[in-house]
């Protein structure tokens, strides 16, 4: 089975209500699916899903900066139900790769850098 968003969530929440303090370190098996994400849904989107701050994405060995921007319907969580949209653009003359995902399923566009917004915007509009 493919790693999904969703599943991290759920694994964080678990992990979370059965820890035995707030201060207990995250386990390496949590790290290592965040790791693994990290390229798809960049330190931003991650952050906000998982509950866990920039500084300690840097802590897991992850660059704390991004290159991804993310659209969620109407504020929603990831892992809510939602699907969740990430972009990612290496540089301002490449394709932007706008990544659709919910649970298992993802789709992938991509996109000339000036149509990006004018998508997310006709998105917006239809949830």
């Amino acid at each position: 089975m493919e790693l999904s968003l969703e599943m991290v969530v759920k694994a964080f929440a678990a992990w979370r209500a059965t820890r035995s303090s707030k201060v207990e370190k995250t386990p390496d098996e949590l790290k290592e699916m965040v790791k693994k994400l990290h390229p798809i849904f960049g330190s931003k989107v991650l952050s906000k899903a998982l509950g866990i701050t920039l500084r300690q994405l840097e802590k897991f060995g992850l660059d704390g900066s991004s290159k991804s921007s993310s659209f969620n319907p109407k504020g929603q969580k990831p892992g809510s139900g939602f699907a969740v949209a990430s972009v990612e653009m290496p540089n301002p003359n490449s394709c932007a790769e706008l990544v659709l995902q919910k649970g298992p399923n993802s789709l992938t566009v991509k996109l000339p850098p000036n149509q990006l917004q004018n998508c997310l915007s006709m998105m917006a509009g239809l949830l």
